[in-house]
C-alpha cells in the first residue's frame, strides 16, 4: 500500500513540475524586472535633471531681463532727476531775473505815476475848463439849430412892445413870400443894442431844421426884388451860429475871398468851401 502511495506522490510531483516554472526561471524573470525598473528610474532621473536645467536656464534668463529692465528704469529716473534739477535751476534763474525786472518796472512805473500825478494836478483846471466849454458849445448849438438871422429888416420905433412885435412878424412874412417857401415860423425877436438909423438883427425860429435849410437854400430868390425898391431886396439871411462857429465861419469866408481873387469859382455850403465849376463829363450826362 505504501509503495503505491509513493508512486502516486512522485507522479503528482512530476505532473506539477511539468505545468509550473522552475526556480531558475523565476529568478531570471525577477532579475529582468529589476533591470527594467532600474532603467526606468534612470530615465526618470535624466528627465528631471533636464527639466531642472531648462527651468534654471529660463529663470536665469528672466532674471537677466528683469535686471536689464530695472537698470534702464534706474537710468531713466537718474536722467529725469538730472533734467528736473537743471530745469529747476533754469526756473530759479528766470524767477530771479523776473524779480529784478519787476522791481525795475515798478520803480519806473512809480516815477511815471508820480510825474502823471503832477501833470494831472496842473492840467486838471484846464481840462475842466475845456470840458465846460465843450458842454456849453453843445448846448448853444442845440438851442440855435432851428434859428435864422435876418439882417436889414426895418425896425419901427413907435407903438408898444406888442405892436412892434406884430410889425416884425409881418416883415418876416413878407420876406418869406419873397423867398417863395412854405414854412412855419415859431418866434421872432430883435437882438443887440439899438443904434440910430440901423435896424437890429431879427432872430427867426423855424418850426423844423428842414425849414431852416429850405429858407437858406431859397434865400437867393430875394435878388428878384433888387429893382423893386422894397426892403426885402436888401435883406440877408444867415444861420444863427455860436461864437465859436462864427470864428470858424469867418476863417472860411476869408479863405473863400482869397481864393476867389485867384480866379476860383467857389462858395461856402454846410461849413465847407466847395467849387461851383461844373464837370464837363457831368454836363454831357
Amino acid at each position: 500500500m505504501s509503495s503505491g502511495k509513493g508512486k502516486r506522490g512522485r507522479g503528482a510531483a512530476q505532473a506539477c513540475c511539468g505545468n509550473c516554472v522552475s526556480r531558475g526561471e523565476l529568478r531570471s524573470v525577477s532579475d529582468s524586472n529589476n533591470d527594467d525598473s532600474i532603467n526606468e528610474s534612470r530615465t526618470v532621473s535624466v528627465s528631471i535633471s533636464e527639466l531642472r536645467s531648462i527651468i534654471n536656464t529660463e529663470v536665469q534668463k528672466a532674471l537677466n531681463e528683469l535686471k536689464s529692465l530695472l537698470a534702464e528704469r534706474l537710468d531713466f529716473i537718474d536722467n529725469s532727476i538730472i533734467d528736473n534739477t537743471n530745469a529747476s535751476k533754469d526756473i530759479m534763474t528766470s524767477l530771479v531775473g523776473l524779480k529784478v525786472d519787476l522791481k525795475n518796472s515798478t520803480t519806473e512805473s512809480n516815477k511815471h505815476v508820480s510825474a502823471n500825478k503832477h501833470v494831472a494836478a496842473n492840467s486838471a483846471p484846464a481840462l475842466d475848463e475845456a470840458i465846460s466849454l465843450a458842454l456849453n458849445e453843445k448846448e448853444e448849438i442845440e438851442k440855435k439849430q432851428k434859428n435864422l438871422i435876418f439882417f436889414n429888416v426895418p425896425e419901427t420905433e413907435s407903438g408898444t412892445v406888442e405892436e412892434r412885435l406884430i410889425t416884425d412878424q409881418q416883415h418876416v412874412q413878407t420876406v418869406m413870400e419873397g423867398v417863395q417857401v412854405d414854412v412855419t415860423v415859431m418866434d421872432v425877436k430883435r437882438i443887440g443894442r439899438k443904434l440910430p438909423n440901423k435896424p437890429r438883427p431879427l432872430i427867426v425860429k423855424m418850426g423844423t431844421i428842414d425849414d431852416k435849410f429850405l429858407v437858406l437854400k431859397s434865400a437867393k430868390n430875394l435878388r428878384n426884388f433888387r429893382d423893386s425898391g422894397e426892403f426885402r431886396a436888401t435883406v440877408s439871411i444867415q444861420p444863427d451860429l455860436t461864437k465859436l462857429q462864427q470864428k470858424e465861419h469867418k476863417k472860411l469866408v476869408d479863405e473863400m475871398k482869397h481864393r476867389r481873387l485867384q480866379g476860383e469859382n467857389i462858395t461856402i455850403r454846410n461849413g465847407k468851401i466847395i467849387s461851383l465849376e461844373r464837370n464837363v463829363s457831368g454836363q454831357s450826362d
